[in-house]
């Protein structure tokens, strides 16, 4: 359809001029009908085209249709051609216009309404003969005339054939009022819409036949029905499913007498079954409703519109592959469209394959389903498949939520502080790298965000720090996490805090070896011993204390560490002892050195040796004499005595008497 509610139609009479034949009023009440079928859907008059013909050029009407009579004013084609024939009829070759017409579908439906009263042209013989034989092959003919206008000037009516599927949207019209016309013999029984009532209509004389209704047995083994009022021929059968609809009754009469119209009724009838996909015309085959619905894109996403998205349907009926047509969908906006895909014959297998326009750079488009949509097709039902597009990023970002903590005091900084950030990245090569920074006019917390990452990389954090004022140290960036893993239309994030630090004058360490010598055997200690160490200095202010201790379990060496001692300080060593026990007293401590100078970042050492000593015992052994000329003289007085004592203590013991040949000591 030219639209999805609204069709254009045209209206095709064999008019004569005024006076000479009465072919007129019935393509006006065409037209009427039309009109305000189209008008009750939303349409205007503009909507349907009326074109007159005669064969005597009566009126200055053109003589034969043309093929360029059935395409629109506004272009495109028309869904619904009304053809109205009475007196006149048309000449050859626009009857084979018209079944060219139809043969090609020029329109969806084509509705015949050729006249075969007493006193009319032969149409059915010209018009509707030819045109059904040659889409269907069916071979029908004419048939018996009935409610003679030569004879009465009542009405008939025909009854709905009620057994056909085809007869759906003419439910609501039954019985239809006609007129002097002639039946239609030889109609398979699934295509007779309209027959005779079984008892003549009052006040028809007319000679009548025996009349049978086709029942459900002769539509399904498609028996040949005689003195058939109506047929229709849908889609599916007319020209090997390649055709359009064809409807056609051998009278003019029903499009203005009352009971048909009142205006727009019949109208409606026939826009339902050219244009609806369960309408008669569409029996013998269904639909698919393609529903398509845009997401609205990415606000960042420079959008053109409009976005027009194809579809594509292939079926397996008629034939493996076959494919059908559909009108792409132009969006304006985010939304929802249809577009409809008719005349599928019943029992085909269809899959339905969307194809997006091309995708803005850094975005792409997201299908649901990703796959084609398998539809099977149903007699005189609609079956849908849906798509639903998203156009989603195809780069991601990382967020970094920075803080730059308060500053110490006094500390000389410049603003703005700037910090620069980087992502390096494993795509699309290993190493890329993207960037972001933030300024700083005071400490506080900001997000510098990464762009245009692609997506699924793997990229590590770095920051590039400002310069630190004199006498300060930016503490090492740490970011947490260190690594994201970027995706789609989404944000990774990370935090870092930058500290300013004050850096603090050189510092050293003194390192104070410390002996506990072995004590007395049996001293009373109860362990551990602990002794204290101070050292007093001069820096950063005159007698600072710096103090640490060693504790021992045992006699033996530790070393005792002094840290964090200002550069250049002088300081004086002293030690604290632990309570001696009782009867016992430490020897006085002597550091050696006692006294040290500190370097920043060194140590400086001295040793110091503790001894527990008893208070009952000696000092220590006797001295031994000095290496003088008086001490060795007095050692060897003391040797010559004690030889003499054992050599007489020798002599006694021998009862001897001791001799000697110098005066005794």
């Amino acid at each position: 359809m030219a639209s999805a509610q609204v069709p254009k139609v045209l209206i095709i009479g064999d008019a004569r001029a005024v006076g000479t034949a009465l072919s007129q009023p019935y393509a006006d009440g065409a037209y009427n009908e039309m009109v305000a079928a189209v008008t009750a859907l939303g349409g205007t008059a503009a909507d349907v085209t009326q074109k007159n013909f005669d064969i005597t050029g009566a009126g200055g009407n053109p003589t034969t249709v043309t093929a360029s009579d059935f395409i629109p004013p506004s272009g495109g084609q028309y869904d619904i051609v009304v053809l109205t024939a009475v007196f006149g009829g048309f000449n050859a070759t626009s009857v084979s216009t018209l079944q060219s017409a139809i043969q090609t579908r020029a329109a969806n439906a084509f509705f015949l309404y050729p006249d075969q009263c007493s006193a009319c042209a032969p149409n059915i013989d010209q018009i509707t003969s030819p045109i059904i034989n040659a889409a269907t092959g069916w071979n029908i003919s004419r048939g018996t005339l009935f409610n003679n206008s030569s004879l009465t000037t009542v009405p008939g009516s025909v009854v709905l054939n009620g057994a056909t599927p085809l007869a759906s949207s003419f439910s609501s019209l039954n019985p239809m009022t006609v007129y002097d016309y002639r039946a239609l013999d030889n109609v398979p029984a699934y295509n007779v819409l309209y027959m005779p009532p079984q008892t003549a209509s009052p006040g028809d004389p007319s000679p009548r036949p025996t009349i049978t209704m086709p029942t459900a047995a002769d539509v399904a083994n498609n028996t040949r029905i005689n003195n058939v009022s109506a047929l229709i021929v849908p889609r599916a059968q007319s020209f090997s499913g390649n055709g359009a609809c064809i409807f056609t009754i051998s009278d003019v009469n029903p499009l203005t007498l009352p009971g048909n119209p009142p205006v727009g009724k019949l109208g409606s009838i026939m826009v339902n079954a050219a244009t609806s996909p369960t309408g008669s015309c569409a029996a013998q085959s269904g639909s698919i409703a393609i529903s398509k619905t845009l997401a609205p894109p990415p606000a960042q996403a420079p959008v053109t519109w409009p976005l027009n998205f194809q579809f594509t349907v292939t079926c397996d009926k008629p034939t493996a592959g076959t494919n059908y047509a559909v009108a792409p969908l132009a969006f304006s906006a985010p939304g929802t469209q249809t577009a409809t895909v008719t005349d599928i014959p019943a029992g085909a297998n269809c899959s339905v394959a969307e194809q997006a326009p091309a995708a803005i750079s850094g975005f792409r488009w997201e299908v649901a389903p990703a796959a084609p949509v398998n539809v099977a097709i149903t007699e005189g039902a609609q079956s849908s498949a849906a798509f639903t597009n998203t156009l989603v990023p195809t780069t991601g970002s990382i967020a970094i939520t920075k803080t730059l903590a308060p500053l110490p005091a006094g500390a000389p900084v410049t603003w703005p502080q700037n910090f620069n950030f980087t992502a390096t990245c494993n795509l699309p090569t290993a190493g890329s790298t993207y960037t972001a920074s933030a300024s700083f006019n005071s400490a506080g917390s900001q997000t510098a965000t990464i762009a245009n990452v692609p997506e699924g990389a793997v990229c590590s954090l770095s920051e590039t720090q400002p310069a630190a004022p004199a006498a300060h140290a930016w503490d090492a960036a740490v970011f947490a996490p260190a690594g994201v893993t970027v995706a789609a239309g989404q944000t990774a994030s990370s935090t870092i805090t930058n500290r300013l630090q004050t850096i603090p004058p050189a510092l050293g360490t003194a390192l104070i070896t410390k002996t506990l010598a072995p004590l007395p055997a049996g001293a009373p200690v109860t362990w551990p011993l602990t002794f204290g160490f101070t050292a007093t200095c001069d820096k950063p202010a005159a007698n600072t204390p710096y103090s640490t201790s060693l504790s021992f379990t045992a006699a033996g060496s530790q070393t005792a560490t002094l840290a964090t001692i200002p550069a250049d300080a002088n300081c004086t060593l002293t030690e604290t002892l632990p309570a001696a026990p009782s009867g016992y007293t430490w020897d006085t401590p002597v550091f050696a050195p006692a006294t040290i100078s500190v370097t920043g970042g060194q140590s400086a050492s001295t040793a110091i040796t503790n001894t527990l000593r008893s208070n009952a015992a000696p000092a220590g052994p006797a001295p031994v004499p000095s290496n003088t000329t008086t001490g060795l003289v007095a050692m060897a007085a003391l040797l010559a005595a004690l030889g003499i004592r054992q050599r007489h203590q020798a002599a006694t013991r021998a009862g001897q008497p001791l001799h000697c040949n110098k005066n005794p000591l």
